[in-house]
């Protein structure tokens, strides 16, 4: 069957209607206008929100500048850049990969940890411990760069949300995703307690969060390239270091420390392959502090590496398996 061809006249009002409903022929992709008026307004939200934030606080109210101030500010347009430099890095990655601006705003319910989720909670868990480690990880830089532990620890946790924030208002455009408050809210679960563990070392020599990752059998055998979604493999661990928490120099008290986690199998559509019904486990155990025994005997912390990252097969646990789900068939 042939079709008509359409007069220009005819293509000139279509050309209208799609840019007034934002959608062509194609409904689950938005108008390249929608995709350009979508880039434009995240960047004039970086750009707006960004160095404002920053650069408010180093402001000196009427009082001449002095060397220190003047040191302040510097450090502070760097931290600002490196926002902007990192934020539209995201933008430009998530048109290209995210399919950012192919939908208008649209808020997805995900869930929490439940047996019907996607991920059975993993991913939550796995954004908590990207925006913790992100926080730390700009506290750091910014410590070196000559900013005072306190607000090293205020701008990178500000950072560490602004960008965090970014992904999520990007997801809201894109088709495939959605806007996600659950996402959001453990993404500021892990900036709080980045921020804490940066701004009060009882914190820090207390509480550790980490992430073990033994390679799942899906991404071992190349049936799934993505480690960061690997949930398979992940496992979340909350360590309490009672040689902190008592502010005591005990060798027994430093040396273990007490695990608190949770980890799935099976979720990703992958895995099916390997496990014939998606598991989630809670799990709990005695461990040893990798940090301080490298410290004691081998003289180094690992730039503390080990706080972030969990070392398998260096504690004892007791796992108590939740409901489970069969695959489908």
């Amino acid at each position: 069957m042939r079709h008509e061809q359409s007069t220009p006249h005819q293509q000139g009002e279509a050309l209208v209607s799609c840019i007034e409903s934002n959608r062509c022929d194609r409904p689950e992709r938005a108008s390249f206008f929608h995709r350009t008026r979508t880039l434009l307004s995240a960047c004039l939200l970086v750009i707006m929100v960004l160095p404002g934030s920053v650069l408010h606080c180093s402001e000196v109210s009427e009082e001449p500048r002095n060397a220190e101030s003047e040191i302040d500010s510097n450090i502070l347009k760097r931290v600002r850049n490196l926002n902007l430099i990192v934020g539209g890095g995201i933008l430009v990655w998530g048109l290209a990969q995210w399919d950012y601006g192919t939908t208008t705003f649209n808020v997805k319910n995900e869930g929490w940890f439940g047996k019907d989720t996607k991920y059975g909670g993993a991913d939550k868990l796995g954004h908590a411990w990207a925006a913790y480690g992100l926080t730390e990880l700009y506290s750091r830089v910014f410590k070196k760069w000559g900013l005072s532990d306190d607000r090293a620890a205020f701008y990178g946790a500000l950072s560490s949300f602004l960008q965090t924030a970014l992904i999520e208002v990007g997801d809201a455009s894109s088709f495939g995703h959605g806007f996600s408050y659950e996402d959001l809210v453990m993404n500021s679960s892990g900036i709080t307690l980045g921020y804490l563990r940066q701004k009060y070392p009882w914190v820090r020599d207390s509480i550790d969060f980490r992430l073990e990752w033994i390679p799942s059998k899906a991404l071992r055998r190349g049936e799934d390239l993505d480690l960061t979604t690997d949930y398979s493999g992940h496992k979340y661990i909350l360590a309490l270091k009672p040689g902190g928490i008592f502010r005591s120099d005990n060798f027994f008290l430093n040396a273990l420390e007490l695990h608190t986690g949770y980890y799935t199998r099976g979720f990703k559509s992958k895995d099916e392959k390997f496990f014939s019904e998606k598991k989630r486990y809670l799990y709990g155990g005695i461990g040893l502090n990798v940090t301080y025994l490298l410290e004691r005997y081998a003289g180094t912390r690992a730039y503390g590496v080990f706080d972030y990252f969990q070392v398998p097969f260096t504690y004892l646990p007791y796992t108590r398996k939740l409901s489970a789900e069969p695959l489908d068939p």
